[in-house]
């Protein structure tokens, strides 16, 4: 009995040994397993977002090229919806101004003036119901004469070489200066960014007039009504260029005069 103890327990321990390595074995294929399963799952996690982010670089790609051509198709002309709108802005809001009783006319240069637009300038009680809703179409007019302003902007930097052909041109580059004016009538009255984007329309309004008068002469072009804009228009520029410093706006003025007392009789001949 003592010589059978040993072996009963040898084959004890040889069956115990095979249990756990039947065990250890089931553990590491279960790990291994599931190990795979989640490499499968972040493959296809993966697969998706490039796709996804594949998609999303196309479609992008493709509006930025849709938006490069739209941009670049943009007329001068534009400029006159956007000094329209900003003008229906002005308008209705300084009669507004005009009619409430809240509101009473102040110096164009006192402290008190807020908004630096012609006609006339007034302090009025922000709080009354009328003020604010003509103070907000007011606004809404004037950014979306800003969006205007600014997709020409974006012309120029995206399309430069079709803009210097259209401003080699008399007939194409005439109504330059809306630009320039619907600038000036979103600009006037916002702080000290306002005032340096009034300036600097004024100054290139300038420059687009004196540029537009010669080479008008280069082409011996008789003056027509479409030459307002880059001319007698200048007068816009001058009246906002006058909120600020008024020896310049008074040059500008007394330049869009000229222009009109020059051209007028001869686009009349």
């Amino acid at each position: 009995s003592n010589s059978s103890s040993p072996e009963c327990h040898n084959e004890y321990t040889r069956d115990e040994f095979y249990e756990e390595r039947k065990r250890m074995e089931r553990r590491i294929r279960k790990q291994m397993l599931k190990e795979l399963e989640e490499q499968r799952c972040c493959y296809r996690f993966s697969r998706w977002i490039k796709s996804i982010a594949k998609g999303i670089a196309s479609d992008v790609r493709r509006f930025c090229s849709d938006a490069e051509t739209f941009i670049g198709n943009l007329p001068l002309t534009i400029g006159a919806v956007g000094l329209a709108i900003v003008t229906l802005g002005v308008a209705w809001f300084k009669f507004a101004e005009e009619m409430l009783d809240s509101c009473r006319p102040v110096h164009f240069h006192s402290s008190q003036c807020t908004f630096y637009e012609f006609p006339g300038c007034f302090y009025c009680d922000t709080s009354v119901k009328a003020y604010k809703v003509a103070l907000a179409f007011h606004q809404i007019c004037s950014a979306f004469a800003g969006v205007i302003s600014l997709l020409f902007v974006m012309k120029i930097c995206i399309a430069r070489k079709v803009v210097v052909d259209e401003m080699n041109s008399p007939t194409t580059s005439s109504p330059a200066g809306l630009i320039c004016m619907t600038i000036v009538c979103v600009a006037a009255g916002r702080g000290i960014v306002g005032q340096m984007l009034v300036t600097v329309a004024a100054a290139v309004h300038f420059c687009v007039a004196v540029w537009f008068i010669l080479m008008a002469g280069s082409f011996n072009i008789l003056p027509d009504p479409s030459w307002y804009p880059n001319t007698v228009g200048i007068g816009i520029s001058a009246v906002k260029t006058w909120l600020y410093y008024p020896m310049a706006g008074h040059f500008l003025m007394l330049i869009s005069l000229s222009f009109f007392s020059f051209f007028f009789p001869i686009s009349l001949v």
